[in-house]
């Protein structure tokens, strides 16, 4: 297997990558609507209790998934 560094294969592969992330952010900014919008299913403790804990998770998620697309 042979690596072509052409500028022509090297600016395709950068147009890629542009896509990739763009999708990537995409992806991420409709996890986040979906995060903010977690509601318990009910008024008991336990329910509002399940619900926090996954929007942490989810807010855990959403800043590295920013991260990563900083880093992209």
């Amino acid at each position: 297997m042979q690596l072509d560094v052409t500028p022509e294969a090297l600016a395709a592969a950068s147009g890629q990558v542009a896509a990739l992330t763009g999708r990537l952010i995409a992806a991420n900014a409709a996890h986040m609507v979906a995060n903010a919008t977690i509601l318990p299913p009910g008024s008991d403790l336990a329910s509002v209790r399940t619900a926090a804990t996954l929007q942490a998770s989810g807010l855990a998620h959403d800043a590295m998934a920013a991260m990563g697309n900083f880093q992209m």
